[in-house]
């Protein structure tokens, strides 16, 4: 009766561990890594470790104190452990988000972990079921474990190392960066060393206890935007709005050159040749960096023929005394004898009287939104326009600038204070690059001082002028303030003041 209820029980036994390894058979299709090895080694290794101590302790009847069942009972254990292990990795790990602490957490720290309790753990079943002082073996575990550290400190210096990494995660596969002086593409991160792909296609392993001591520059993070800067000399001749505004438009066409943020083209030096422009933008990848680098340095080139800017090389220019004969080419380059000719002030003059003037003037540049003057500044002297623009302003109500008009090539602005020496009765600031040619009292005196005449026509024209000025101030006159006085146009009074003031 007896050996048919054993029988009966090793069958209960035999046909669950059956049905248990089934389960966990399909279950283990569904499940993803760690999980699946947890329930593998759940079914594949201690329930079939389980059924044959059921089968040596209750069917063959073997003695527990024997070694078969001491050996089973503590690779049992020591299995239980390992299984446990794995179960409780595969719940740390259970929808783990990859930006979470625990996604973050290395699998391999996670080995080592779950090693570390496995061997305390079976040592302490070990000394359980064999009745073992265990005091001497660890005395000779802990001195080997010194040697041991002391032979493998390089390899365990780069484990940790390593770890440190991939949790502090200053780059990861892909980034481009500079590690000392290897700057390169990630490829791989290991518990042991980082391989680099350069530029060259060339593959460098770094160790990574090396890489805890030297400087990282990642060029993919925090944004795989990268900004570059060049700097590029170009002629003293060369206005710089005109060279800043080259550059920002090659910047712009430059293929990889992102338009935010936006490029931006500085001043940066005057050297002993040439003026220096730095520019700075930003590309989309650091990639292509070189290739990027070469192309809006041709394009510069291009540009720089179209708008007719030349770059120069280190070379020793000699100049000659010969100044006013180069002046005198520029001018004539610039036109300067037409403009003068065609303006109202000056229609009067012969064309010798005209030339005087011309000979007489200076070329003077503005940049956009300089003051050629401003209102109540001191001056005997006049600007004829010759390219650029100028908005005239005059103080309104408040302090606030109130806008006359625009003054553009062949306008004279500042005949008052050249004629009557009194100050600026307006400002002037350039709307873009502005070149003038001044002419200054030394020039008018010659053509009085020879024909006096000239003073009516000069009133005529002047006297137009104020008559123009005095309408438009009249238009403005809500935003002008309280204590600003109408002009008042008296030709006679103004006659005096011209001869009073050249002297005549």
């Amino acid at each position: 009766m007896n050996g048919i209820d054993i029988a009966a029980e090793d069958l209960y036994v035999l046909s669950a561990a059956a049905v248990f390894w089934l389960l966990c058979s399909r279950l283990v299709r569904h499940l993803k890594e760690p999980a699946a090895d947890a329930v593998r080694m759940l079914s594949n290794v201690l329930a079939p470790l389980l059924v044959i101590f059921w089968l040596c302790d209750q069917v063959l009847n073997i003695s527990r104190d024997s070694f078969v069942l001491k050996a089973e009972s503590t690779v049992l254990g020591i299995v239980a452990l390992w299984a446990f292990a794995l179960t409780c990795k595969a719940l740390y790990l259970r929808n783990a988000d990859e930006n979470s602490f625990r996604g973050r957490t290395p699998r391999l720290l996670l080995g080592i972990f779950s090693l570390f309790f496995v061997v305390i753990g079976g040592l302490c079943v070990f000394a359980a079921v064999w009745k073992k002082d265990l005091s001497p073996l660890l005395t000779t575990f802990g001195v080997g474990s010194l040697v041991f550290g002391l032979a493998l400190q390089d390899t365990l210096g780069n484990l940790f190392a390593g770890l440190a990494l991939v949790f502090d995660r200053p780059f990861q596969v892909g980034d481009w960066v500079q590690i000392g002086d290897v700057i390169g593409r990630v490829k791989q991160i290991d518990w042991r060393s980082v391989r680099v792909i350069t530029r060259e296609l060339n593959e460098i392993t770094l160790p990574n206890v090396t890489l805890g001591k030297e400087r990282i520059l990642n060029f993919s993070s925090p944004s795989p935007l990268h900004g570059m800067r060049i700097n590029i000399g170009f002629s003293y001749d060369a206005p710089p709005n005109l060279v800043r505004q080259m550059l920002t438009e090659v910047a712009l066409a430059t293929p990889g050159v992102v338009p935010d943020p936006y490029p931006d083209i500085r001043t940066h030096n005057y050297g002993a040749y040439t003026i220096d422009y730095e520019s700075f933008f930003f590309i989309s990848d650091y990639g292509p960096l070189n290739r990027i680098r070469s192309d809006f340095m041709s394009r510069v080139w291009y540009a720089a023929k179209r708008y007719g800017i030349s770059i120069p090389f280190p070379i020793h220019t000699v100049y000659k005394t010969e100044v006013p004969a180069v002046a005198a080419d520029l001018k004539r380059d610039l036109g300067v004898y037409d403009l003068v000719r065609r303006a109202d002030l000056f229609r009067s003059l012969l064309d010798d009287e005209c030339r005087q003037i011309v000979e007489g003037a200076r070329i003077e540049h503005f940049a956009k939104s300089e003051f050629l003057f401003k209102e109540g500044d001191e001056g005997n002297f006049l600007y004829v326009f010759i390219s650029g623009q100028a908005d005239i302003q005059i103080t309104g109500e408040g302090g606030q600038p109130v806008s006359l008009t625009t003054l553009g090539p062949g306008d004279v602005i500042g005949e008052m204070a050249l004629f009557t020496g009194e100050a600026r009765k307006a400002s002037a600031q350039a709307l873009m690059d502005v070149r003038v040619a001044r002419v200054g009292k030394e020039a008018i005196a010659g053509l009085l001082e020879s024909r006096e005449e000239l003073i009516n026509a000069f009133v005529a024209s002047m006297s137009a002028r104020l008559k123009q000025a005095d309408e438009v101030r009249e238009r403005h006159r809500a935003a002008l303030a309280e204590e600003q006085v109408r002009l008042k146009v008296d030709e006679n009074a103004l006659r005096q003041r011209i001869r009073r003031f050249f002297g005549l």
